[in-house]
């Protein structure tokens, strides 16, 4: 599978994200620590996109 979306969930669920089911339009998705909401795209086609997706959710991580 082509993309970084994988990549993105796993260190989501890693850093105790969840995903809120219901609440994302289109291929978009709404995840959730408590605090903050986040809405995540299912098309992450560069690693540079899902690496800025993961640094607006505060996770430090990055992909490789």
């Amino acid at each position: 599978m082509k993309g970084y979306y994988r990549d993105v969930v796993r260190v989501l669920r890693d850093h105790g994200y969840r995903i809120l089911p219901g609440r994302g339009k289109g291929s978009h998705e709404v995840w959730t620590n408590g605090p903050r909401n986040q809405v995540v795209p299912r098309h992450l086609d560069s690693r540079d996109h899902a690496n800025n997706v993961l640094k607006q959710m505060g996770v430090p991580e990055r992909i490789k």
